[in-house]
């Protein structure tokens, strides 16, 4: 029986002859962590395999009652003189 290569899934973010950054290829284990450590590659996660970043809610504190306008302070009229 016939052993079964395991290759190692890895995102380039370096240009990589003949790969351009963002392609994913898969690699022997050996050869993957060469390109790992050599800053030309990353392990590859399939998106559904990502966990989305979720911001915990804040807090909910009770909103601030808006302020009162305040009132419009009236005119002096001012008589000419003359």
């Amino acid at each position: 029986m016939a052993r079964q290569k395991v290759l190692v899934p890895v995102r380039f973010i370096r240009k990589n002859a003949p790969y351009n950054v963002g392609e994913i290829a898969g690699f022997p284990d050996e050869i993957a962590q060469r390109l790992i450590d050599r800053k030309r590659a990353v392990p590859y996660v399939p998106p559904e395999e990502e966990k989305p970043v979720v911001e915990p809610p804040a807090e909910s504190e009770p909103e601030p009652e808006p302020k009162a306008k305040p009132k419009a302070k009236a005119k002096k009229k001012t008589v000419k003189k003359k």
